[in-house]
């Protein structure tokens, strides 16, 4: 399901899907700062079909005092590690292209932790961290037959060429 809106977020929620408890017989939650991504990772991994409705059917309230909008912080660093997991975990356990998938996503969080990163306490860790990752998985990038090729180009170039992408997000921002 990574690529197929403009809001991944939404997949990687537990909370807006209704899945069977067969599927949750042998998952348990952990504590690292995405816990519904490594459950909504496998759960997607497993299953042979989803449907998805187009109706909302939950109302969720943003403030600003919440997790999701507090400065970068340690739970974000343990975000981008559950990423890397968890396209680890797929890579080696996925049916079907959904790694690839994954791994465009994983890109783009690095991108972004590493560039709210830069000026905290943690920017060192994440630059470390941002560098293996792209050292290790870069090949996979650039060899994958289903990510676009613009996303293939977008992607080196922002990681290569770093103050293009803080020149993309000042524009956008």
């Amino acid at each position: 399901l990574y690529g197929m809106s403009t809001n991944d977020y939404q997949f990687i929620n537990i909370w807006n899907k209704l899945v069977s408890k067969d599927l949750y017989k042998e998952l348990r939650f952990t504590d690292n700062g995405a816990e519904d991504l490594n459950i909504s990772n496998i759960i997607f991994n497993e299953v042979d079909n989803i449907t998805m409705v187009k109706q909302p059917l939950y109302f969720w309230r943003q403030h600003n005092a919440s997790v999701s909008h507090r400065k970068f912080n340690k739970r974000n660093v343990d975000i981008l590690k559950t990423y890397i997991n968890n396209y680890e975990y797929l890579l080696s356990e996925s049916k079907r292209e959904y790694d690839d998938r994954c791994l465009a996503k994983l890109f783009r969080v690095i991108l972004n932790v590493k560039y709210n990163s830069r000026n905290s306490e943690f920017s060192k860790e994440v630059r470390s961290l941002s560098c293996k990752q792209y050292k290790k998985y870069y090949f996979n990038l650039v060899k994958s037959g289903y990510i676009r090729i613009y996303e293939k180009i977008t992607l080196s170039i922002f990681n290569f060429l770093p103050f293009t992408y803080s020149l993309f997000r000042k524009i956008i921002e």
